[in-house]
């Protein structure tokens, strides 16, 4: 009988303490959650409380106006000779700009444009334009281009971005 008492008061004992350590954990992993969800929100928030003002010399920040798509249409088809052989290249062209003003003057001098970019694509070889360098040399050289004639037209503002979303060599 002593032995038994002895072994439920050894359980009692070991019981009482899984409970108290079952109780911490979860009053650790709770007290973790709770200052992971502070921490997230302080970042998010940006760490200003709405109250405090910036820094002096702390610069304004600059939004950026929305994204302005113009799709060069149709194509752009330019035939190489290669060996005694036609090859072909079509370009289709989306031309970014973040100034409405800049797309409205690309619709309006579109056929200087596509005479422009016709002469830089007919320039360049077959062989250049079947590498990566080549294609990007093709893509700043199609800026410039399009960028000049817009200055030599009056428009300040450039385009900002020329975007190939089709490029077939053949």
């Amino acid at each position: 009988m002593a032995k038994e008492d002895g072994a439920n008061k050894a359980q009692g004992v070991g019981g009482g303490s899984n409970k108290k350590l079952i109780i911490i954990v979860v009053v650790v992993l709770f007290l973790a959650v709770a200052a992971s969800v502070g921490v997230t929100w302080f970042l998010v928030a940006g760490g200003n409380n709405g109250g405090d003002k910036p820094e002096e010399g702390a610069g304004e920040e600059v939004t950026k106006a929305p994204a302005v798509y113009f799709d060069v249409k149709p194509p752009i088809i330019v035939t190489f000779d290669v060996g005694g052989r036609q090859r072909y290249m079509q370009a289709s062209l989306t031309l970014m700009s973040r100034d409405e003003d800049v797309i409205k003057t690309v619709e309006l001098h579109m056929p200087l444009i596509r005479n422009k970019l016709l002469n830089v694509f007919g320039g360049m070889s077959f062989e250049q334009l079947q590498t990566n360098e080549g294609r990007v040399q093709m893509q700043e050289s199609s800026l410039s281009v399009i960028n000049q004639v817009l200055l030599d037209q009056g428009q300040e503002t450039p385009v900002d971005k020329v975007l190939y979303t089709n490029l077939v060599l053949q």
